[in-house]
């Protein structure tokens, strides 16, 4: 998302400041990114209102436009007393505790969260029609590399796995499904994937923990996905929480097989959707991966049918063109 945010900020016709929700690092790092911070203030959710008043206080000049990028930051400026117009694009939301959101304007990214943001409004008619994009990516490192650099062997199924807060017990029968398969498989997570110490763990108990890795050296996930046989969105192990929408997309426009269950968000997003979240059991992905082993050819043309897909309706000019035209 951060890279989505740069592109539109780079091309708003006035400037666009931000202040970070989080500590001064944070603030430093996108410093070096190219963006006008004005600082940070601490806090991650919005207990009792309180970070509300601090973003409050922090906000002193009249803007044009308050955007708050996040699920997070929508519900910290949600009810802010100014005279902004607050607007709230989110990619990701917890189903489970849902406040009542107090904003202008809600973008999200699929119909299923649209949805539930209308029950959390006051107005439904606040609530725009679903826009996704694509992050513009750096070079991505050579696939050749990212075997050597995770030190995975080069006959291995190379996975990726594009969900953070993805269910570890579906990793571990998906690893051990394909052993008695006798395909060697490494599933990689990134290093900021929630649950690797049950991960590992887990499949330790099946003398399978060398069939794991989590990105490293330098090495991005969107690395591995590039070198990977395919991606994987496992069900998100917190009840309700639809995430990675934007990061699924990107995994996707790559040209790379992506498949997710079908309880994934990105099964909500407009036309799009269903083609990349169909899995309903890891027995179905699993006999989906033995076949790919066998006629990789066909799968990954079907895998870059979705790509051209996704690149024409999430590329970075239509991402900003739909984000102004939901200014207006």
């Amino acid at each position: 998302m951060v890279g989505l945010m740069k592109l539109l900020t780079q091309r708003l016709p006035k400037e666009h400041n931000v202040l970070v929700l989080g500590n001064a690092l944070e603030s430093n790092e996108l410093r070096t990114q190219g963006f006008s911070v004005l600082g940070s203030v601490q806090g991650l959710e919005n207990k009792s209102r309180t970070l509300g008043n601090r973003l409050r206080r922090a906000i002193a000049t009249k803007r044009d436009y308050l955007l708050a990028w996040g699920w997070n930051s929508t519900v910290a400026v949600s009810g802010i007393d100014t005279t902004h117009q607050v607007i709230g694009f989110v990619d990701s939301i917890d189903a489970v505790d849902i406040p009542e959101i107090e904003v202008d304007r809600v973008i999200p990214t699929t119909w299923t969260c649209g949805e539930l943001m209308k029950k959390s409004t006051r107005n439904a008619q606040t609530v725009m029609e679903p826009l996704v994009g694509i992050d513009a990516k750096t070079l991505v490192v050579d696939s050749r590399s990212v075997f050597s650099g995770l030190q995975i062997p080069v006959n291995a199924l190379l996975v990726a796995i594009v969900n953070d807060v993805g269910k570890w017990q579906e990793i571990v029968a998906f690893v051990v499904k394909m052993k008695s398969l006798e395909i060697d498989v490494t599933v990689v997570v990134s290093d900021s994937y929630v649950f690797y110490s049950e991960l590992y763990f887990a499949l330790e108990e099946h003398h399978l923990a060398t069939n794991v890795r989590r990105t490293m050296g330098g090495i991005r996930l969107i690395d591995v996905v590039h070198a990977a046989a395919f991606a994987w969105a496992p069900t998100s192990i917190v009840h309700g929480a639809l995430e990675g929408v934007l990061d699924l997309l990107s995994a996707s426009a790559s040209g790379t097989p992506v498949v997710a269950s079908n309880k994934h968000a990105i099964a909500g997003v407009p036309t799009l959707g269903p083609r990349i979240a169909w899995v309903s059991t890891v027995s179905e992905l699993s006999a989906w991966a033995a076949e790919l082993v066998k006629d990789s050819d066909r799968i990954s043309s079907k895998g870059l049918e979705i790509a051209a897909r996704v690149r024409s309706i999430a590329s970075p000019s239509k991402f900003v063109e739909g984000f102004q035209l939901r200014l207006q």
